[in-house]
């Protein structure tokens, strides 16, 4: 007896993980398109949409660029304009590496935050009021309620924050002579940052102005609660400036040339461009030097100081170097063109 097989030809499923497979190959596909190509188009149409509603100035923004995969964000060639065309503010890049320890942390962690050549223009106007004035909108008057605690700043973590190459540009225009002074490069060099209770960080701040200011800051830096420990070597810098108030050449506009107010730790210094006599209280206050408030002043003057500096002190101690053509020893100089004795050289 002759069986006969036949088999049907079905169309077989294919297996569970082919299809998981095929829906992750589209997923990471559709998430690498849209973080390398539609995410930054979308960033940028954004930033150029709403900055000029918030900033009240013209924006551009050159090219955003973003990697999924590093979580890296850039963007570059960002500048706000006054409606006149002056520059307000920019970057050339602002750089920032997201990590995904923030899952672990529980707060926003940074791995990188870099700033390249930032350039900031702060302007006083004549009418005294500053071109940052009309920056955002100022939020609803509304009294807080006397029970109401606090909320602590956002859990932010930043390993290394770095600002280089900016240049800031300070313009006052309510003198009579106006001012103008350009601060560059600040550069900004932090690392550990947070907002977590107690948490310090290390940073380094150093500051350049065009005339040669100098300003270095090191230390470290704790924002909640905000307080910071370092050393500070450059307090102030001016055109040394003032008008005299009196007793004597009252009204005389002095000029001491650039002038910078030194802070060494033991000492408060005013260092001026120019040799001048402390005729005024202005020599030190036009450095935000407060004269009445020290406990000691050094100055370095034969009479000029007394009919103002007198006054103030509960003594005078008078001091005599060595050496120097003001001295009031006699002795130390050899005079051969004198007959002698003549006073005060002599005792007569």
């Amino acid at each position: 007896m002759r069986r006969s097989l036949s088999f049907s030809r079905g169309r077989t499923s294919p297996a569970p993980w082919g299809r998981r497979f095929r829906w992750l190959a589209v997923a990471l596909l559709l998430y690498t398109l849209a973080g390398f190509f539609l995410l930054p188009a979308l960033l940028r149409w954004q930033l150029v949409k709403r900055l000029p509603g918030l900033t009240h100035r013209q924006a551009a923004v050159q090219k955003v660029k973003f990697n999924p995969y590093a979580l890296t964000l850039s963007i570059q060639g960002l500048a706000l304009t006054e409606t006149n065309g002056t520059p307000f503010a920019g970057w050339d890049e602002l750089f920032v590496n997201f990590q995904l320890s923030s899952l672990f942390h529980r707060a926003w962690t940074f791995r990188e935050i870099r700033l390249e050549r930032p350039t900031a223009t702060i302007l006083r106007a004549a009418s005294g009021q500053c071109n940052f004035a009309n920056l955002g909108r100022p939020a609803p008057a509304s009294a807080p309620a006397a029970d109401e605690i606090p909320k602590p700043p956002p859990a932010v973590r930043i390993g290394h924050l770095i600002v280089t190459n900016g240049v800031v540009t300070f313009a006052d225009q309510t003198p009579a002579r106006p001012m103008r002074l350009e601060i560059h490069p600040p550069n900004l060099d932090l690392r550990n940052l947070a907002t977590r209770r107690d948490e310090k960080g290390q940073y380094a701040l150093t500051l350049r102005s065009a005339d040669g200011g100098h300003w270095d800051w090191a230390g470290t830096l704790a924002l909640n609660p905000p307080r910071s420990a370092g050393t500070f070597t450059v307090r102030a810098i001016s055109d040394g400036e003032y008008t005299v108030t009196g007793p004597i050449y009252t009204g005389q506009r002095c000029a001491m040339g650039r002038t910078v107010h030194l802070d060494i730790g033991s000492a408060q210094l005013v260092v001026t461009e120019r040799t001048h006599e402390p005729w005024d209280l202005g020599v030190f206050q036009v450095v935000g030097i407060d004269p009445t408030a020290c406990a000691f002043l050094l100055l370095k003057s034969r009479m000029y100081c007394r009919p103002v500096f007198v006054p103030l002190a509960h003594a005078l101690v008078e001091c005599d170097s060595p050496t120097g053509v003001t001295t009031s020893n006699y002795a130390l100089f050899p005079f051969t063109q004198v007959k002698r004795p003549v006073f005060p050289l002599d005792k007569i």
